[in-house]
């Protein structure tokens, strides 16, 4: 999962850690031997380019604005509309990535504008 790695910095509840520290429990116990290993937060997405981390991850995507949008959006549908996403959708799915690029499709304006859909209110 190469977007993972670059979240690898953040634990289970979100905070920071540079360390990964494990315990060794044997029979429901733990026991005193503890390791800690370096995260390596690189890797390579999909499309072949190179991140070193949360931040270089970060800026990767946002190169990619409209296709994180148009992806998220999708998912929204299946989510708002009950139903799988298909082509049908596509008309929506431009309809609405048009209307939010000036908010720069933050996820409250494409919310907004499926909510104010058709397709919402005759679900």
């Amino acid at each position: 999962d190469p977007i993972g790695y670059g979240l690898e910095n953040f634990d289970a509840v979100g905070q920071w850690r540079d360390q990964e520290y494990t315990e060794i429990a044997v029979l429901n116990k733990v026991v005193r031997e503890s390791k800690r290993f370096p995260i390596d937060p690189s890797g390579t997405l999909p499309n072949g380019q190179a991140f070193s981390g949360f931040e270089s991850l970060r800026d990767a995507l946002l190169a990619h604005e409209s296709d994180l949008a148009r992806g998220f959006l999708e998912h929204l549908i299946e989510f708002a509309l009950g139903r799988p996403s298909s082509f049908s959708d596509s008309a929506l799915v431009d309809s609405i990535l048009e209307s939010t690029r000036a908010q720069h499709h933050t996820p409250a304006a494409l919310i907004h504008a499926l909510v104010a859909s058709p397709q919402f209110h005759s679900k």
